[in-house]
């Protein structure tokens, strides 16, 4: 069989998950154990393992009956996911929203996803409760009483603990057919009433009556009158006939104001066409003078000799649009080359030129003196000094970050100012985490709730309490003498003493309860405060965190924990030391100025002695050389001057080769456009000539078919007026004769009412028939499997099933039992078992999940491993494929492979086992 099985299970706000395990949401995946029949749960007890199984079921509230079990205002979710044989997956997913009488409001949503299918399919998408309930039964089968039977728990009635009456009323409603006899006696019993009043009508209308022979003299006059009328409408119907089968040869099928508003379109479209033609005329004369094209025949411009050839100058002026662009390409690089080598010439030149002035302007002893005026000027920089303990610094760094310094100091001063102790018990680790404030925060909040409802129950119990004391106040001003209790104020006055004392103490309660609530809202400030300032100091951590190689490298801080512990304990100034990092950036001031010297200034003067000391004595020969480089400037220089000539007057053949490829291309678009245009309109005017004819004959038809159709009307309105008068004569004649044979049918229909009505009466007949032979079935199935676990010990006899008592007798040991309620508690866990599961082996049919809370709890030690070997045997003969059960003793469950969803407090004996941890 294709059976569903769980796997997949998520649950948010569920009471039992939270109470137990302090969980909001709770996720079981199964997925990965698809073929695991048998898991156990475990753990300690309360932690919700039996709100777990009550909601494996897919039923819209827990099956153990429980009705509050999501937290109060919180929205509950709980979501399934089932997997069938086939690879078919059903997700339902339940929403449960709060009411503000503490209440919810539930929405069901049931999706379905096939096997190769990408995207679920919504079937319930309103998230109504009647049509979730429809699609669990019609895709899984299940509806409230078959859940009854596939739950074991301690918490719901089974069959055992039943009384007569619940096992009638729980059997009788999975026995097929049973309602629909119920039904079926519903309607028998009210046509029976129905049929003696039908007697008893009949009987007063036989004699109010007309006489039969004056009815039918009526009735052979208005028959001659209407066979004249049907004649004449045969008549006129025929020859309608025959025009609308002429139209339809003419039409060939087609409606005809269609085929008329289809000729009308096609003469307006010739029109339409005209238009179209002239237009492209004009476009097309206006390129041919455009293109300097002399048209003999203005009137035709197809006329054109060259018509043929115009794809071709197309093509042509593309190749010399590209043939030029290429030159220009060609251009362009020849360009580029020449001023490389203009830039390089210009190079050489100036170098030449500075080389001739620093050997004319210096010699070399001043060279050596400005020499040592550098080597003097760097002793006297301060980096000089320092250059190795500065190499890897810079000052542009160190100002930037001398800022950031200023600015993390400041951010501390403000948060002190803001939030004072608090900022230190944060760098210091004393601070609640934020997990942990969000708990906190919740957990007073509720507790804030609890005390202003304590609150308010006080005041209006000490509003009652003070109303007697306003009428004691009275009753004192009353003058000693005055003994009068009678009146009914004066009784309600009485009642007053002794209040004063319950009032006092309600006082005190309040002032008690009013000071808790002082400190929870003062703890949820503090909380609000702690949750602000974790919020502001993300910012400060931030800069530090992404600064901090900085404050390793110009503060010598080592740890990002020691930067914490100063800020906690308020010398935080004393490592963000600025006189410091000032000196550092006043030293640094000098780097670029040392760097400037070193490899700049100190190379060219050494440059400038050796070439004054080589080239002192061959000016000649350099002015010679800026000479020959000059000239070559030159001859670059209009070398540059030609290519952009070429360029320009390219760029100009380009425009021009472009907008005349575009006018051919307009002109053969136009040409097209012109000669399909004409093309559609000699088509048009020759389906409009050959349809003119023919439409003329349809005009003439219809003309002729609508007068004939206008006869057929009248005398089909004659027909209308005289054929009420001939029914009602006809049904009056009818009436006479058949009033005397229906009194003798329904009399025969009340008999046979009356015997049907005693067989599918309650408690009689077929339906107790019906109710005995299935309980037979059921309980025949039930003995195979317990005979197949007890080797005879152990069988169920007949039940005993009448209007006022259904028991179920037993034997064991050759012992018969009364009934089953009166045996063990281990006899009784196996018979429930066995019926259960044999309810169930008529009615799984795609969906078979059993699950039992600690069914297995009655038994002895000694008892516990038979007891699951049998559950397991008959699970196997049933067909269930998935059983979640709850016990305490998950060892004798291993060597059925099962799996375990192990809860808080679970203890395992083997680690091999399969087990996921809730």
């Amino acid at each position: 069989m294709n059976l569903y099985k769980l796997t997949y299970f998520e649950a948010t706000n569920i009471t039992g998950f939270y109470s137990g395990m302090g969980k909001k949401h709770v996720e079981i995946d199964l997925r990965d154990f698809r073929e695991k029949e048998i898991w156990v749960v475990v753990g300690d007890n309360g932690v919700g393992k039996s709100t777990f199984l009550s909601m494996i079921h897919p039923w819209p509230y827990p099956t153990d009956g429980r009705t509050k079990f999501v937290r109060s205002g919180k929205e509950g979710i709980i979501v399934r996911e089932y997997t069938g044989g086939d690879g078919t997956i059903i997700r339902t997913k339940c929403l449960y929203s709060p009411k503000k009488d503490g209440t919810h409001n539930g929405k069901y949503y049931f999706a379905l996803k096939r096997p190769g299918e990408k995207e679920e399919n919504e079937l319930n998408p309103n998230g109504n409760l009647s049509s979730y309930q429809s699609l669990l039964y019609d895709y899984f089968g299940i509806n409230k009483d078959f859940l009854s039977f596939a739950s074991y728990s301690a918490a719901a009635s089974n069959i055992v603990s039943m009384t007569d009456t619940e096992r009638k009323n729980s059997v009788d409603s999975l026995i097929p057919n049973v309602k629909r006899y119920e039904v079926a006696y519903n309607i028998v019993n009210d046509k029976y009433k129905s049929l003696n009043n039908m007697i008893k009508n009949i009987s007063s209308k036989i004699t109010m009556l007309r006489d039969e022979d004056s009815l039918r003299a009526d009735l052979a006059r208005v028959n001659a009158e209407l066979t004249r009328y049907f004649k004449e409408r045969e008549d006129a119907v025929r020859q309608v006939g025959k025009i609308e089968g002429r139209l339809k040869e003419l039409t060939h099928g087609t409606d005809v104001n269609k085929l008329m508003e289809q000729y009308h379109r096609q003469t307006l479209s010739i029109g339409s066409y005209g238009v179209t033609l002239r237009n492209l005329y004009r476009t097309i004369l206006d390129l041919y003078d455009r293109l300097d094209i002399d048209l003999k025949d203005k009137d035709d411009v197809l006329s054109y000799p060259d018509l043929h050839k115009i794809p071709s100058r197309v093509l042509k002026y593309e190749k010399m649009i590209a043939t030029a662009r290429a030159n220009t390409t060609s251009y362009q690089m020849r360009m580029d080359e020449t001023r490389k080598q203009l830039n390089a010439t210009e190079k050489d030149i100036n170098e030449t030129e500075s080389l001739l002035y620093s050997i004319q302007a210096q010699s070399v002893d001043s060279l050596v003196e400005t020499k040592k005026t550098y080597l003097k000027l760097l002793d006297d920089l301060p980096y000089t000094h320092h250059r190795n303990e500065y190499q890897d610094k810079s000052y542009e760094e160190a100002s930037s970050f001398l800022h950031t310094v200023s600015m993390v100091d400041r951010m501390i001063q403000n948060l002190y100012e803001i939030y004072g102790e608090l900022l230190s018990r944060y760098f210091s680790g004393s601070m609640e985490t934020d997990g942990n404030l969000t708990r906190l925060n919740d957990q007073l909040v509720e507790q804030h709730q609890a005390l202003s409802i304590q609150l308010d129950l006080l005041q209006d119990s000490l509003n009652g309490l003070q109303r007697y004391q306003y009428l004691q106040q009275i009753l004192d001003k009353r003058p000693p003498e005055c003994k009068i209790d009678s009146c009914i104020f004066i009784a309600e006055a009485l009642k007053a003493q002794g209040k004063i004392e319950e009032i006092e103490k309600i006082r005190k309660e309040q002032t008690a309860t009013q000071e808790k609530l002082d400190q929870v809202e003062k703890q949820l400030q503090d909380i609000t405060h702690q949750a602000s300032l974790q919020n502001d100091v993300k910012q400060l951590l931030s800069i530090i965190q992404s600064q901090f190689p900085l404050f390793q490298k110009y503060l010598s801080v080592s740890s990002v924990e020691q930067l914490y512990h100063a800020i906690a304990t308020g010398t935080w100034d004393q490592l963000l030391n600025v006189i410091h990092l000032k000196e550092q950036i006043a030293i640094l001031s000098g780097k670029s100025y040392y760097q400037t010297i070193v490899n700049q200034k100190l190379p060219e003067i050494e440059n400038a002695i050796k070439m004054a000391e080589v080239y002192g004595t061959n000016r000649t020969l350099l002015s010679h050389q800026r000479d020959r480089l000059l000239a070559t400037r030159d001859e670059l220089k209009e070398k540059l001057s030609e290519c952009k000539f070429h360029i320009k007057a390219t760029e100009k053949q380009i425009e021009h080769y472009q907008s005349t490829l575009e006018l051919w291309k307009k002109l053969s678009d136009a040409i097209d456009q012109y000669t399909t245009a004409l093309e559609q309109s000699r088509a048009a005017t020759k389906e409009v000539e050959e349809q003119k004819d023919r439409i003329e004959k349809i005009d003439e038809l219809v003309r002729k078919g609508k007068e004939e159709s206008e006869k057929v009307t009248e005398l089909s309105e004659l027909i209308n007026a005289r054929t009420p008068y001939r029914e009602r004569i006809a049904m009056e004649i009818n009436t006479v004769v058949q009033l005397s044979d229906e009194k003798d049918v329904v009399e025969r229909d009340f008999t046979i009412m009356h015997i049907i009505r005693s067989i599918v009466s309650p408690g009689k007949g077929v339906r107790r028939l019906l109710t005995d032979i299935y309980m037979y079935d059921i309980c025949n199935i039930a003995n195979q499997l317990l005979l197949n676990t007890f080797d005879g010990k152990l069988y169920l006899k007949d039940f005993i099933i009448t209007d006022k008592e259904f028991t179920i007798p037993y034997v064991f040991n050759g012992s018969e039992g009364s009934d089953i309620s009166f045996a063990s508690s281990s006899q009784q866990a196996t018979i429930a078992s066995a019926i259960s599961l044999a309810i169930l082996s008529k009615l799984v049919d795609k969906y078979g999940i059993y699950t039992t809370d600690e069914q297995d709890g009655p038994l002895a030690p000694k008892n516990k491993g038979a007891f699951i070997r049998i559950l397991t045997e008959q699970m196997q003969h049933v067909g269930i494929e998935q059983a979640f059960i709850i016990t305490q003793e998950p060892s004798y469950y291993e060597p059925y492979g099962a799996g375990i969803i192990a809860f808080p407090g679970a203890e395992l004996s083997s680690k091999d086992l399969d087990v996921i941890r809730v």
